[in-house]
């Protein structure tokens, strides 16, 4: 008999790839969201203090920061309300604290496996202060981290060999960021990712769909204006509204490069503020090491040994966002020293989701992807 198979006899189908069904990824969603929350909120007794935290709860500030009307602070205006509004609902200031940080940190939880769901991308990211802002922590940087997580997410899925995401969704997402807190105006270089592309050594326009960088353009005009308008009410007088912002400028908030130059800075400021120190003294040197290894102290390690696998251009905004948050960290000055720390670790983020990714194989260059280029390049 012949071993040979009969050609005429019908090959069986391939089995598709099962799917899970929608609410199953809606379900682990919210139990991670659920027990992420429940586990930040009774780790509340390991809570550190942050830089202004004393400020927040001091009883001479309590009614200005968290009265009832309008209220508008400038730095970080929708996390302050998240908060003022959770404080008038429960009455107690520090518990709304604890419970914003705590949900942020579920909520956090659950962007990060959108990110990734490999452990080491999560040991880079959940390995370092960062983390703390979400335990018990009187301060308004945890709604900060998811904010901000939810832009990178979103410039790295639009630089995907199928892109999920588009500018007008990444303008929309820093947007967002702004608002909840001004230091996500430094990463807004990032988008600028998706404009170009290079290929065959050139660096070419990056085709999207007409008018995605003028919706882009109309959205951060937009964001601009939105946060200047309670600015002008204030000038108006408008009663009922309370203002709150800060006389510094930028050069107040700059790490000054000689001791005349401090001087000259604390001498036109009418607020008592004060450097600890200048740029490149021992000081200044210790704390910005300090912030960089206690907000990456895996991320360093895994960047350090898988560095040549980020080959990808959808890495390419990671890449220019840890560059600005080493930078930032760097020129920052941290007014209240070590207690800062939440602040700054919110520089060390995009570094943390870059080397976790480059150490998973997120950003190794695709054959499919790179054919594609090289085919619109042709």
């Amino acid at each position: 008999m012949s071993s040979i198979p009969d050609a005429s006899l019908p090959t069986p189908a391939a089995e598709p790839a099962r799917r899970h069904p929608a609410w199953r990824g809606f379900a682990t969603n919210l139990l991670i969201f659920l027990l992420g929350s429940l586990v930040f909120y009774l780790l509340k007794p390991l809570a550190l203090e942050g830089g202004d935290t004393a400020l927040y709860t001091e009883a001479q500030w309590v009614s200005i920061f968290w009265r009832e009307g309008f209220v508008y602070y400038n730095r970080e205006p929708l996390a302050h309300q998240l908060v003022r509004l959770v404080y008038l609902a429960v009455g107690n200031l520090h518990q709304a604290f604890i419970l914003c940080s705590a949900v942020s940190g579920g909520l956090f939880l659950v962007l990060l496996r959108a990110f990734s769901r490999e452990r080491v991308v999560w040991a880079a990211v959940l390995v370092s202060c960062l983390t703390w802002n979400f335990v018990g922590h009187i301060e308004l940087y945890g709604a900060t981290a998811v904010v901000l997580l939810l832009y990178f997410i979103v410039l790295v899925r639009a630089l995907e060999p199928t892109p999920r995401a588009t500018p007008v969704q990444a303008a929309l997402a820093l947007a967002l960021a702004f608002m909840t807190h001004k230091l996500a105006f430094f990463f807004a270089p990032a988008l600028l990712c998706l404009a170009f592309r290079r290929i065959d050594g050139r660096w070419r326009v990056r085709p999207w769909p007409a008018r995605q960088w003028e919706k882009v353009l109309l959205i951060i005009i937009g964001m601009c204006a939105l946060d200047l308008l309670p600015a002008i009410a204030n000038l108006l007088d408008i009663r009922g509204l309370l203002y709150i912002t800060f006389t510094e400028g930028l050069l107040d908030m700059l790490t000054p490069p000689s001791r005349g130059w401090a001087f000259w800075v604390e001498s036109r400021n009418d607020t008592g503020m004060y450097f600890l120190f200048t740029l490149g003294s021992p000081l200044h040197l210790a704390h910005f090491f300090g912030f960089v290894v206690a907000g990456a102290p895996v991320g360093l390690v895994l960047l350090a040994l898988n560095w040549r696998r980020i080959r990808s251009a959808t890495a390419a905004p990671l890449v220019v966002a840890s560059v600005i948050g080493i930078v930032w960290i760097f020129v920052w000055h941290p007014r209240i020293g070590w207690k800062d720390w939440d602040l700054f670790s919110m520089g060390t983020l995009p570094l943390n989701l870059l080397a976790g990714g480059a150490a998973a194989g997120m950003f190794e260059r695709r054959v499919g992807s790179a054919a594609e280029e090289g085919a619109e390049g042709t």
